[in-house]
This record gives C-alpha cells, structure tokens and sequence, in this order.
C-alpha cells in the first residue's frame, strides 16, 4: 500500500513502501570504581525520519496525477525549504498516519539511469521541538523604598531632645541597625539626651556605625566633655537667672 507523503503541503507524486524513524535516548557514561561502566539517561534525542522516493519525470500508472510535477520544481521548492530554515509539517498517511514538525536536513537526488527525466531521491528529516521563554502572570510587589535618612541640622526647643526629632521609622532604623546618633554644636560633641531643658540649641546630626569601628572611648570621653559643658551652661545660667531661671523653663 505504502504511505502519501507532504512535506510542507507538497505532495509527492509516488507513494513511499518504508519510512524509517530513529529514536534514540541520550545518556552519559561513567567509570565507577568496583562496579564498571554506567550509564545516566539525560533525555530524549530528536527524531529522524528517512526514506527513499522517486521524483518521476512523466505521468506512470503508478503515480498520483492530482500530485505529479516536474522533478525539477519539486526539487526546487524542497531546496527551498532546506535553505529557508525554517520548520515545516511532515505528514504520512498509510496504515497509521506520522505527523511532526521537522526541518529538512538532507536532500539527495540522482537521476536514474535509462529512464529520461526520472530521479530517484532521498530524503532525511529532523524532529522541531518549539522552544522559548515561558511567561507567567508575576505579582506585581512593590519596591522598598529609600532607607529612611535623619536630617542633617535639626533644632531642638527648650525640653526637647534629639529623639524628639525624628520619626518613629528613623527610630527603629537607629535601634535595629546599631547605630549611634552623635550631635554637635560650637564644634564640640553633645550628648543629645543632656541637652539643658532652658536653652534652645541648634546641632548637626551625624551617624556613626560601630561596625565601622568608632572609638568607644574617644566617644565617651566626647560626651563627658559634652556634660561638663551642659554643667557650666546651667552655672551660668544660673548665676545670671538665679531662681527665675529655675522656674521659668519658657525663657531663652
């Protein structure tokens, strides 16, 4: 009975008594020690398909008449087909029916002997598997925002101090990071907790990271001299207020 072959919708004009389809599993070998040679499947190789024809350069008996063309345009436009390299639709009809996506990776055509026109031609096949990015519906989530940064100059009002400054983010930022939040003013370091509650003072923010490797003890001995400056803030303020100052926090 043999097969009706199309390659890319062309119909070849005789009909086809063997195909042959390779299919063949892809593995690797290895030398284990005290058992030999294994193997480890990878996957499935492409398929080939292969099989012989004749490309008649006449209208025999035993060829379809609706399908006949010259061997020459057949071949052309299977020429074509290799050189566009591009997938087409391979379809057997026989007994059972094959169809896949192939490329066209061999063409072989010989032109018989005795028989005017006639060639005999030999075809190979290879599987196309689609291939390509998948795509999938990704929640969109929203980018974090820019870490929260503390103000450069700040000014703190009678009674208030540093942490009155700032957010309650920029606090937990100092507190979850480790940081150390040093004030200045009259280019001396002030402990922003001693600030006196009657004086209005104008600082400079700074962060210092312990990782960074901050002096402990050059800090403490910056906030020691911090308090004896707060101490001599209140003496003078004292002395020049006496128990007005003391009882009066609104004045400047």
């Amino acid at each position: 009975m043999g097969y009706s072959i199309f390659l890319d919708g062309i119909h070849l004009p005789v009909t086809t008594e063997k195909i042959s389809v390779k299919n063949s599993l892809r593995t690797k070998e290895y030398d284990v020690l005290g058992q030999g040679q294994i193997q480890k499947p990878e996957g499935q190789d492409l398929r080939t398909v292969s099989f012989t024809t004749e490309f008649p350069g006449q209208v025999y008996g035993y060829v379809e008449e609706s399908a006949f063309q010259s061997p020459g345009k057949l071949i052309a436009k299977l020429r074509a087909l290799q050189e566009e390299k591009k997938p087409f639709r391979f379809v057997a009809v026989g007994e059972d029916k094959l169809t896949m996506q192939v490329t066209l990776e061999q063409l072989d055509t010989a032109e018989q002997g005795g028989e005017d026109g006639d060639y005999e031609a030999s075809i190979r096949l290879k599987e196309y598997r689609e291939f390509g990015v998948k795509t999938t519906d990704i929640p969109s989530l929203p980018r974090p925002g820019a870490v929260p940064q503390l103000s450069k100059t700040v000014t703190l009002a009678p009674g208030q101090t540093l942490m009155d400054k700032i957010s309650p983010t920029q606090k937990k930022l100092v507190e979850s990071a480790g940081k150390s939040v040093l004030a200045f003013s009259m280019g001396k370091v002030i402990n922003p907790a001693v600030i006196p509650p009657y004086k209005t003072v104008e600082i400079r923010v700074q962060e210092a990271y312990q990782e960074e490797g901050l002096d402990q003890a050059k800090i403490t001995s910056q906030q020691k001299l911090a308090h004896q400056f707060n101490r001599r803030l209140e003496t003078l303020w004292e002395e020049k207020m006496g128990d007005v100052g003391k009882k009066s926090p609104e004045l400047g």
